[in-house]
């Protein structure tokens, strides 16, 4: 028959809970470090994509200046052209001898 003494059954139950409070204390700190890592990946991935989505917006944005200066200029090249026309009109309607607009006798 087997003799079963408390010392053996004490050292195998004692190395069995070193064990267990070993891989406690191991997965306690494991498993925050998973997750943050995790967690920090997602904050890499999203820094990511709102750089990509800076440039898009830069890149947009540029254009449309350009084209609003493009806009501009010709409107600006049509009033030079009108304001050229009026001075024209207005120097032929008003003779230049007269110093007032009145008539003269009035």
């Amino acid at each position: 028959m087997i003799e079963l003494s408390i010392s053996p059954l004490t050292l195998v139950l004692g190395v069995i809970s070193i064990l267990g409070t070993i891989f406690t204390v191991f997965f306690y700190f494991k498993n925050p470090q998973i997750k943050s890592d995790q967690e920090n990946i997602k904050v890499r991935d999203d820094l990511t994509q709102v750089q990509k989505d800076i440039i898009d917006i830069k890149e947009t944005h540029l254009r449309n200046v350009e084209n609003d200066i493009k806009v501009l200029t010709s409107a600006i090249a049509k009033l030079d052209v009108t304001v050229v026309r009026l001075t024209t009109i207005i120097d032929e309607r008003i003779p230049k001898g007269t110093p007032t607009l009145t008539p003269p006798g009035i």
